[in-house]
């Protein structure tokens, strides 16, 4: 009796097994078609530390102790120090495509698109007839 439900429960996982398989292959999809590994990855994801920010020829950030930005999972943190000790702080999310090599970030002041490779992300922005330059190194 003792062997009939070893038996009937090694059919069962047998049987389990072959219907997994089935529904894969019907259900499956293609290597071809999955995400690479670096997209599930994400190595870009870091602290990177403000190391120049300008605005036309104007140094902005000798008006701060320290300035960074997190790229997060679930989206960014941006957090700035003023030298008086004031705290600024924005979040968002943030989108990026790995084949053109940009980071576009979302907030509320709006989107801002960036060039992420080797562990840098330069951001440069036109305001009026100034451009705005910050380089950011994880």
């Amino acid at each position: 009796m003792r062997n009939a439900f070893r038996i009937a429960g090694f059919s069962r996982i047998v049987c389990s097994l072959v219907a997994l398989l089935a529904l894969l292959c019907v259900c499956g999809c293609r290597a071809s078609e999955l995400s690479p590994l670096s997209a599930v990855s994400r190595p870009y994801l870091a602290l990177y530390d403000c190391e120049r920010m300008r605005l036309g020829e104007t140094d902005l950030l000798a008006d701060f102790s320290h300035v960074s930005l997190e790229l997060r999972a679930k989206g960014f943190v941006y957090t700035a120090e003023t030298a008086d000790g004031t705290l600024l702080k924005e979040e968002g999310a943030y989108g990026y495509d790995e084949a053109a090599g940009t980071l576009t970030l979302f907030s509320r002041r709006g989107a801002f698109r960036a060039r992420l490779e080797d562990g840098e992300i330069v951001l440069v922005k036109q305001y009026g007839d100034r451009i705005f330059y910050a380089l950011f190194r994880s």
